[in-house]
């Protein structure tokens, strides 16, 4: 049993149930149209359930899945403690810096939401920026021993996949065939059963600048598996106002 000093409180819970507890996403400062459906860096469910995201040099996402013991989400929500998320703390800058992204961390606890939005983070800043910045750069499951995890990491298969398109018949870079049906105008859809997996798998192996052609039509598509608390196309989008 763990006894908490005099004058101390024990950190912030997270909220019960299976739903979202933890988010953390860092926002490009110009973010190109397939960085605007990138799912978050990090996120984390009230059961354990966490989904990380890795891009490699060619913009290919993949999502894991882990499943962590209590101790661990415990554990995330003291480091957050510690890091004064809970804290209301101002997080601006004296100037501002176009390019330099906004990094994102809602916390749900108890009938409370935080949101800390953390402009052109760093962890070499000092005080709460810092402090932010180190936070989030820590939530790298892949890096945590196996004693963190209930079982095994794995790929992230969700039942719906969302699939964006945008049509550009004047796309003249060479093109690769699209293995699922051609769409019909810009926007999303939402695949489920094999097609679901064929087209995050196409994701998977692709990247996201990728020019596809189906017949005469040419466009780019970008792939967004939906998180477990996502239902539709809107809910893929970047979900925070910055």
């Amino acid at each position: 049993m763990t006894l908490l000093a005099a004058g101390c409180s024990a950190p912030p819970a997270p909220a019960a149930g299976d739903g979202l507890v933890l988010l953390a996403h860092r926002h490009p400062g110009m973010a190109m149209s397939p960085e605007m459906f990138d799912p978050p860096d990090f996120v984390l469910y009230g059961d354990g359930l966490a989904i990380a995201r890795d891009t490699d040099d060619r913009g290919v996402v993949r999502l894991t899945e882990y499943h962590l013991t209590p101790q661990r989400v415990n554990a995330l929500f003291s480091d957050a403690d510690d890091a004064d998320l809970f804290d209301d703390e101002d997080y601006r800058l004296d100037e501002q810096i176009a390019d330099g992204g906004v990094l994102v961390v809602e916390l749900r606890t108890a009938g409370t939401t935080h949101v800390v939005q953390v402009p052109a983070p760093s962890s070499d800043d000092f005080g709460a920026r810092g402090e932010a910045a180190e936070y989030a750069e820590s939530l790298t499951p892949h890096t945590w021993p196996a004693g963190d995890f209930t079982e095994a990491p794995a790929p992230y298969r969700p039942a719906t996949v969302a699939v964006t398109y945008s049509i550009d018949p004047t796309l003249d870079t060479p093109t690769s065939p699209w293995p699922l049906p051609a769409p019909t105008a810009d926007g999303c859809v939402l695949l489920t059963g094999p097609a679901a997996t064929l087209a995050q798998e196409t994701g998977e192996t692709t990247g996201r600048m990728t020019a596809w052609r189906h017949g005469d039509t040419t466009f780019h598509a970008w792939v967004r598996p939906l998180l477990p608390d996502e239902t539709n196309c809107a809910d893929t989008t970047i979900r925070h106002t910055l």
